[in-house]
């Protein structure tokens, strides 16, 4: 970040997270020769984690289940935020090398690892952001029912249509 406002103070990003489009076309030179790659995950369990996190920072309204203010959270716009398929993306196709699955991660960064020729990575021991989530929030039904098909479901399918389209993603399995 402190590099690209150096070479143009105008520009604004979603910090950490920069467009592969900024970094191309604002740092083509520094970047030359690198791997780029991103990292995907499921919509549906993508959504809960985004519920998650975005409680840990705001809060929510006392005395409702998750089940409710997930409802509320998915039915807003703040759902919308967190689909990342503009920042790897370009007219609908990728602009990184890589896309690693996040149900696939330690392989995938693997795959990456080995190609740039750094050594293998063992996120099992990283939790980032991991107790934001409780363990009862693994279980999507509680949130979609068993058959996902209800309100926040469908909103899911609206909010990151593009990423199940392009990943053929389904809702995950009961």
């Amino acid at each position: 970040m402190r590099l690209l406002r150096s070479k143009q103070a105008d520009i604004k990003a979603r910090n950490p997270h920069l467009p592969a489009s900024i970094i191309a076309d604002h740092l083509q030179d520094e970047t030359e020769g690198y791997t780029r790659f991103c990292v995907e995950r499921n919509s549906w369990d993508k959504a809960v984690s985004a519920f998650y996190y975005w409680i840990a920072k705001h809060g929510v309204p006392k005395g409702n289940s998750d089940e409710e203010n997930f409802a509320n959270f998915a039915s807003g716009r703040r759902l919308a935020f967190f689909t990342d398929f503009d920042l790897y993306t370009h007219a609908g196709y990728p602009i990184v090398d890589h896309i690693v699955p996040y149900e696939d991660l330690n392989s995938g960064l693997s795959n990456v690892t080995d190609l740039i020729g750094l050594p293998n990575l063992n996120i099992n021991q990283v939790k980032l952001n991991s107790e934001k989530r409780p363990k009862t929030g693994r279980d999507l039904t509680r949130f979609y029912g068993s058959d996902f098909d209800n309100p926040a479901s469908r909103r899911v399918r609206e909010v990151f249509a593009r990423e199940i389209e392009f990943f053929g993603y389904t809702p995950p399995t009961v």
